[in-house]
């Protein structure tokens, strides 16, 4: 047999991140619809990506060339700027039927760690906006309504069934105000419309909030401090 016939060229730079075949092993050579034995695994880490999975209600704001922060488990004193690109036009394939709906979302670290491998676990927050002096409320007290038409009234075709609002906290009584949500954050969302800033909110699991139906006797819980809790 011919010595260059045994010789297999890379069709790209990069490190080899897996070795598939050991010595003595037989290799198959792909023949139409039967794949070939699998060698080596070449990575190209120059360019490294992180693959994401983006909830189906962030997945509308973020879009390709937006900056992000990843952070790798391996490094974990570390936080790397990234920008994204690639994002999913379909959800990714559920596990579960109570699995969230997810998107696929890939971000390109700018300056990788030389000694960066392929596989390690990450986390990144991606940067879809900002405003200044804007108001924010906990998402937990952000609740889902049903809208009740006016007696003697029958809902228009394609009116929305629900709609978003916060229960506030008036004269030791609750109250429903519907709000127009903007820019969405990990732990709080933006109110566009409907509230100024400075009001006492209601907050709780969301179970509890859907069932109060406005009218309510509210009174308020001062947080206890744990340095002072007595014991027995």
């Amino acid at each position: 047999m011919s010595l260059s016939k045994t010789t297999i060229t890379a069709p790209m730079d990069g490190v080899v991140t897996a070795r598939r075949i050991e010595q003595g092993e037989t290799a198959v050579i792909g023949v139409q619809n039967q794949p070939g034995t699998v060698l080596l695994t070449i990575s190209d880490m120059s360019k490294v990506e992180a693959e994401l999975e983006v909830d189906e209600a962030s997945i509308p704001n973020v879009k390709l060339d937006q900056k992000a922060q990843v952070r790798i488990d391996a490094y974990p004193n570390q936080v790397f700027d990234a920008v994204v690109t690639e994002v999913g036009g379909s959800p990714l394939l559920k596990v579960s039927q109570n699995e969230a709906t997810k998107f696929k979302v890939k971000v390109q670290i700018q300056n990788p760690p030389l000694t960066i491998k392929p596989g390690l676990s990450a986390q990144a927050e991606i940067f879809t906006g900002s405003r200044e002096n804007a108001v924010a409320i906990p998402l937990q007290a952000l609740v889902m309504k049903e809208i009740k038409p006016k007696e003697g009234q029958k809902p228009a075709p394609g009116a929305a069934k629900e709609e978003e609002g916060v229960y506030l906290l008036e004269g030791g009584k609750a109250r429903f105000q519907p709000v127009k949500t903007g820019l969405l954050g990990e732990l709080n969302v933006e109110i566009t419309e409907g509230l100024k800033g400075g009001e006492t909110l209601v907050t709780g699991p969301f179970r509890t909030l859907r069932d109060l139906k406005g009218g309510e006797a509210l009174r308020v819980e001062k947080k206890r401090d744990p340095a002072k809790t007595d014991t027995k």
